[in-house]
């Protein structure tokens, strides 16, 4: 397990003072604003920016590696941060494989809703947290303990170092949460080889800039030049490649049983007789009693409470007239 890397112990206790509160937030940079003022005498950077990206760096790093690493598992869900990158198909049933991709694509979504997986759609750098909500979505999702994060970036450097990066955490903090679960990653590859992949595809030059550290072991190698994801024409037949070769049976197995059921189901259903009759029955009672009460008398309060749906619709009251 990672150790922590030097945390000042003065920001820590200002962090462990406002997470003592239990109050929750919607992002972790909110605990920043919650602290701000109270640690502005510890500020030694030369800018109120780097001074704000140093902080909420200590603060990701603080949540992950001294209270999630440490056992707690539950600390993001406690304080309900929102996750921006995580979705799913809201299906009932959910394939224990996460889409990671740099651009959204209609590729990309058909085999979202075909797979019923999960996808993260990447802007940058990811935070711990979001690799936390995969990993906790793939710990939920696993069939024999099995779960796969498919990666679809640019190729070049940057995109293969985030992933990377991406499946190291997941791996990580599913070693906290269950250990037992293997992560298998695919990675969508653009060709065989760098030659190949530069004489198919339409390419841009890697910056050089020293700086840029990423771009350097590609560039020694003499790889100087990289592909974006919106230049790819076969994506689908790229997803489908690597998916359908390298994904566990049993998986497809349960996914396939899951879509058979549900298509049976639905043919039956639509053919029922009996269901048909119901339905009709239904809507019938439903209109009848929609026509009785929007014929009620309203009374309006507009006194204002809390703005909720229970706070709102006590604000009419309806009467029998």
């Amino acid at each position: 397990m990672k150790t922590r890397r030097g945390l000042p112990k003065k920001l820590r206790v200002y962090i462990d003072r406002f997470l003592a509160t239990g109050e929750t937030i919607e992002n972790i940079r909110d605990i920043w604003y919650n602290v701000k003022g109270d640690i502005e005498h510890l500020n030694n950077k030369g800018s109120d920016k780097a001074w704000d990206d140093y902080v909420n760096g200590i603060i990701g790093e603080h949540l992950y590696e001294d209270i999630f690493l440490q056992g707690d598992t539950g600390i993001y869900n406690r304080l309900e941060v929102i996750s921006k990158g995580l979705g799913n198909t809201g299906y009932t049933f959910n394939t224990p494989l996460v889409l990671f991709v740099e651009k959204t694509t209609r590729a990309i979504e058909n085999a979202t809703k075909s797979l019923l997986c999960g996808r993260y759609d990447s802007t940058g750098q990811i935070p711990s947290f979001e690799a936390v909500k995969i990993a906790e979505y793939l710990a939920e999702t696993s069939i024999n303990n099995e779960a796969y994060i498919v990666g679809f970036t640019d190729y070049d450097p940057a995109g293969e170092s985030i992933f990377n990066s991406l499946i190291n955490k997941v791996k990580e903090s599913l070693e906290v949460m269950d250990s037992l679960i293997e992560v298998v990653a695919i990675s969508i590859k653009y060709g065989s080889d760098y030659d190949e992949i530069i004489g198919r595809y339409d390419t841009f030059t890697l910056s050089k800039d020293p700086k840029n550290h990423v771009n350097q072991a590609w560039i020694k190698n003499g790889r100087t030049l990289g592909v974006e994801m919106n230049v790819v024409r076969d994506k689908r037949e790229r997803i489908e490649d690597a998916i359908l070769s390298q994904v566990s049976p049993s998986i497809v197995k349960a996914l396939s049983k899951s879509r058979a059921i549900d298509y049976e189901f639905n043919l039956r259903l639509s053919s029922s007789q009996e269901h048909k009759a119901a339905e009709k029955l239904v809507k019938q009672i439903e209109d009848d009693i929609s026509n009785d009460v929007n014929e009620m008398e309203v009374e309006f309060s507009n006194e204002w409470t809390d703005i909720d749906f229970t706070s709102i619709r006590k604000m009419t009251t309806l009467s029998e007239k």
